[in-house]
């Protein structure tokens, strides 16, 4: 299993970067006015599927669906 991105094309890796930004941010919003302690709020991983994820893709543009999984841990 890979665990960087640098395989992926710079348009791929920018895509995932901004999704992540987008899931972080959304759990700090989510955290914004609760109690108890943050670190039991977090993201443990983020985990992409397919053919991007195995480094076997080809390059189709009417290919624009990506699985991504997400751990909570709470």
């Amino acid at each position: 299993m890979k665990t960087g991105l640098d395989h992926l094309p710079k348009a791929k890796q920018h895509e995932l970067q901004t999704i992540s930004t987008i899931l972080r941010d959304t759990l700090e919003d989510f955290l914004q006015g609760k109690t108890g302690r943050r670190t039991e709020y977090r993201i443990l991983k983020i985990i992409l599927f397919g053919s991007h994820a195995k480094g076997t893709w080809v390059n189709d543009p009417r290919m624009v669906i990506s699985v991504i999984t997400i751990f909570w841990w709470w």
